[in-house]
């Protein structure tokens, strides 16, 4: 049930907070569940800890070339059963039946209010260590009842986000009946997901209102605009209650989208329910709805070492909700693959590709230059990439690879290091014999920034004296302050 037919209840029965009166109809609620959502929504003031979480513990196995991940996004109207929400018995059942039961990667549970304890600790703790903390809201208020729920390690990046726009207050509800949106803290959570030692997903849980028009096009580019600047180059998993269908065919590219579909195309996400065949009857989707109806949904997107798809799209068919969970199995290919199992501390015959589409060469018989010359692989276009210091000591940090924010060297064919000297317009050369300070580079990695570097990866290298390696249209080589195009170059690793 959608949060906002929760409250509808709760004013109808008088139960109302704050400048209120207060009063409840014995019929309607009992006492103890009063102080059910008392508990709830005032003594445990903002973050709690969930029940059964674990600590972070970076995975120890690869991901290898292929696998497959299964996900659910279950609203499961988590009221006290006064408000026509679940019982502590109905949230148990379904921790145990349809999560354990049936081996879910990531579930991402909406309306998660008061019954958290509940699903939590029905939950095998060996299956599913790890648990999103628990956002119970402020004085007199809910919370968000958003919960992720992973087999998978969470690293320690996850955050409780609060649309910023909405429509509805108390005041209208009693003035016309319009739902109150506002009283309550619908938003998204966002979860790094480690479900491999090289493969980490940007997890997105969200519950949006149930109002449309510009407050909650405004829910839709808070969304947006966050993904865009926090998950640039990662996989992302995104689900959840967004009270909008994807309408007239609104997953497919063109003009004809729905709202819901222009904010998924310009994510460049995928809705899982458009992958499916219906009428091939690979789905267990209600036949009024068919597999892109309803007010749920999955989408998803990977990056340039992993691609996402699904062949399976379902729905759970149970009676904690006005609204089936609905469940999806992403397949992910590891393009990296070849790469990533070696886990190298230094790659030998790297090719570094400019912006002009040319390659850093140490210039055969030209006095060890340092050119960008638009030349085919050779043994003077080769480089060894050596890690010489980490960069940074997070907890995702691999201390046998490459990653972004190492210091590296790199080494010509002949032995020589490139360099980037003070002189002559911060020069760039190979002329160097040994490794110093103006021979090693902090690599940056644009394209993976938690993952070892791989094939086709983009990097800057900013110098010991601050500056960034730049290919000019002139075939030179020099640094500059920047980090535009010309310091940009694209790791090639010969075969």
């Amino acid at each position: 049930m959608d949060n906002n037919k929760v409250k509808n209840i709760l004013l109808k029965s008088a139960f109302v907070v704050g400048g209120l009166s207060f009063s409840f109809s014995a019929s309607a609620i009992t006492f103890s569940e009063i102080w059910d959502i008392l508990i709830s929504s005032s003594t445990q003031v903002g973050f709690t800890g969930t029940v059964g979480n674990q600590g972070y513990s970076r995975p120890e196995h690869l991901s290898g070339q292929s696998g497959q991940i299964k996900i659910m996004a279950a609203n499961i109207k988590g009221f006290p059963e006064g408000l026509q929400g679940i019982s502590d018995n109905q949230a148990s059942l379904f921790s145990s039946t349809y999560i354990t039961g049936q081996a879910y990667d990531i579930v991402g549970l909406q309306e998660n209010w008061v019954r958290n304890y509940a699903v939590m600790s029905s939950l095998n703790p060996t299956e599913y260590p790890y648990r999103s903390d628990h956002f119970q809201g402020g004085i007199f208020s809910f919370g968000d009842g958003l919960s992720t729920i992973s087999k998978h390690p969470i690293n320690g990046r996850q955050l409780h986000i609060e649309y910023s726009s909405c429509k509805g207050t108390y005041a209208d509800f009693i003035a016309n009946g319009s739902s109150p949106d506002c009283e309550t803290e619908k938003g998204f959570t966002f979860t790094e997901v480690q479900l491999a030692k090289d493969l980490k997903v940007h997890f997105y849980n969200t519950h949006m209102d149930t109002s449309n028009g510009s407050e909650k096009t405004g829910q839709f580019n808070q969304l947006k605009q966050f993904i865009q600047q926090n998950s640039a180059g990662y996989p992302v998993i995104v689900m959840g209650d967004f009270n909008a269908w994807i309408d007239n065919g609104g997953w497919q590219p063109g003009p004809g989208q729905s709202e819901l579909g222009r904010w998924a195309t310009d994510l460049g996400l995928t809705w899982a329910c458009s992958q499916v065949s219906y009428a091939a009857g690979n789905t267990n989707i209600n036949d009024i709805k068919g597999p892109c109806k309803g007010v749920d949904h999955i989408a998803f997107r990977g990056n340039s070492q992993i691609s996402f798809s699904t062949n399976r799209y379902d729905e759970v068919h149970q009676s904690i909700s006005d609204h089936n969970p609905i469940t999806a199995t992403l397949n992910w290919t590891n393009h990296a693959a070849a790469y990533s199992s070696t886990y190298a501390r230094a790659h030998t015959a790297s090719l570094l590709n400019t912006h002009h589409n040319t390659r850093i060469q140490a210039v055969y018989g030209g006095n060890d230059e340092a050119k960008n010359m638009p030349a085919p692989a050779a043994e003077w276009e080769t480089f060894t990439l050596a890690l010489e210091q980490k960069g940074n000591t997070q907890p995702w940090v691999d201390h046998r690879c490459i990653q972004s924010g190492d210091t590296v060297s790199i080494r010509s064919h002949n032995g020589h290091y490139l360099r980037a000297t003070p002189h002559n317009n911060h020069n760039v050369d190979v002329r160097a014999g040994v490794t110093m300070s103006w021979e090693k580079f902090t690599l940056f990695n644009h394209t993976n920034g938690w993952a070892c570097l791989n094939a086709n990866d983009r990097i800057t290298l900013k110098t010991a004296h601050g500056k960034y390696v730049m290919a000019d249209t002139n075939r030179n080589l020099s640094a500059s302050d920047n980090q535009q195009a010309w310091e940009f170059f694209q790791v090639e690793f010969a075969r």
